[in-house]
């Protein structure tokens, strides 16, 4: 058995399956049951409202773990083609974009706000409409800063919704990067978008996309618009 790095042929392909499985045990396990705070007087309609939600949630990531499985699947197709074609310079090439991949992921789901993470991850998983990569670092924990997780979670979920929003069905070369990681006192959310967008719905969404309590904050976003390729920094200060 032909040696790559540290790893075996095997260990690649097995390291893909449990990959697969392990996210969605994760996320499952682990995502909690919300309950809506509500009045006794609109508490029964308010409760299977917010199940309604919920089952529609779990569905939809079903999906996408679903979507995720057959892709892993097609890469260990592709690995065992590599393999039995000997090209073991292209198996070393796509095994490091596995481990890339599976990396970044790992780091994704030590962030600890599941809402967000499940956005993320089923967006990235369903989009038909762009392509999209999470960057972070491994000690980037967003749940243990001094932040509001919530304020975090919904800024962050924003923003990525609006790309979905505004990039163009039909081009597969749409590709979103968000890099999101503590520098300086404050927590940075990078996105970078190339590919087609519709300038209308951008300048639109993002005219309003900040309001009063964003401000109080301070949170701030830095748009740099250039043809084909959209750059937006968003920046929130951690609190004391």
């Amino acid at each position: 058995m032909m040696w790559i790095g540290s790893w075996t042929a095997d260990s690649i392909v097995l390291s893909a399956v449990l990959s697969a499985a392990a996210i969605g045990c994760f996320v499952l396990a682990f995502y909690p049951e919300r309950k809506p705070e509500t009045s006794k007087l609109s508490q029964d309609h308010q409760e299977s409202e917010g199940q309604s939600k919920e089952q529609a949630l779990k569905e939809t990531f079903v999906q996408a773990v679903s979507m995720r499985r057959h892709d892993y699947m097609n890469d260990i197709q592709l690995l065992m083609g590599y393999l039995q074609l000997k090209k073991y310079d292209k198996l070393k090439d796509f095994v490091e974009i596995l481990k890339d991949r599976a990396t970044q992921e790992s780091h994704m789901f030590r962030w600890g706000i599941p809402d967000l993470i499940i956005h993320m991850y089923t967006l990235g998983a369903l989009s038909r409409k762009l392509q999209l990569t999470v960057e972070s670092d491994e000690d980037v924990q967003l749940h243990k800063l001094p932040l509001d997780s919530g304020y975090v979670a919904s800024r962050i979920m924003g923003l990525t919704d609006m790309f979905e929003q505004i990039a163009v069905e039909g081009h597969a070369s749409n590709q979103l990067t968000v890099a999101v990681y503590v520098e300086n006192a404050e927590l940075f959310a990078v996105y970078e978008y190339e590919g087609e967008y519709e300038t209308e719905a951008l300048h639109r969404l993002a005219g309003g996309f900040l309001d009063q309590h964003d401000k109080r904050l301070g949170t701030s976003l830095q748009w740099d618009e250039h043809e084909g390729w959209l750059t937006v920094t968003m920046r929130v200060p951690l609190t004391a």
